[in-house]
């Protein structure tokens, strides 16, 4: 009887709520900067109303995905993948000695990258809400802080959108360099939702599409009917 390691196979990892999160993201944040640029408001026709609305939705993306890493399939879960500073470092040390990951999902450099970018945009959709540009567009809460907090915060809100441009590109690099120079595919997942593996003992267990939908809808509901209240309060 042969000791030797099962031959790898397709093996799903990522669930369809996972997939259109990470794909809309991305074309949500091309739309935003479009929108929020005068080269896409002069020659797409874009507004800074189809800006403030590109952001309530981007914010209701969080919201799910948030959702999502505790009530959504194992893989999109927090307590599977996001990890301490020593089991970062210890992936670090192995990746450099020229190990892969064999786990299912985000390695744990790129649990931390997720995380920061998902901060990070909502962060930005959240200031959004307060930006002024002194002229004619107003987000819903400017009415709610003074001039000189809506000022700031309207500062921070354009400066962050920078930083995430940054670590998208170092995301992108990363996953190019994985699959071109490690020989390690964790793009197609994304599109595909299924890994070459070796079969685990246990493969994850995965929530209906029919129940992400659900709570989808309730999260855009809670922002945008929530932004109504606040504001109008």
């Amino acid at each position: 009887m042969s000791d030797s390691p099962s031959a790898p196979a397709r093996v799903p990892v990522w669930d369809w709520p996972v997939r259109i999160f990470h794909w809309g993201i991305v074309v949500l944040l091309a739309l935003l900067y479009l929108s929020g640029h005068s080269w896409g408001q002069e020659n797409l026709h874009l507004t800074m109303a189809h800006h403030m609305f590109l952001g309530k939705l981007a914010l209701t993306f969080i919201v799910f995905r948030v959702l999502w890493g505790f009530v959504g399939s194992d893989t999109a879960r927090f307590a599977n993948f996001l990890k301490g500073p020593s089991a970062v470092l210890a992936y670090l040390r192995h990746v450099k000695a020229g190990g892969a990951f064999t786990g299912l999902g985000h390695n744990p450099l790129g649990a931390l990258m997720m995380v920061a970018l998902m901060g990070l945009i909502g962060l930005t959709a959240i200031t959004g809400l307060f930006t002024t540009d002194d002229i004619m567009t107003d987000g819903p809460f400017v009415h709610l802080v003074s001039a000189a907090t809506a000022e700031t915060l309207s500062w921070i809100h354009r400066n962050l959108f920078d930083v995430i441009l940054i670590l998208a590109s170092v995301h992108i690099a990363a996953a190019l360099f994985y699959k071109f120079v490690r020989k390690d595919d964790i793009i197609t997942p994304m599109i595909t939702g299924y890994e070459s593996k070796v079969i685990p003992a246990k493969e994850p267990h995965f929530v209906s599409e029919s129940t992400a939908l659900n709570w989808f809808l309730a999260c855009a509901v809670i922002v945008w009917v929530g932004i109504r209240l606040i504001a109008g309060a």
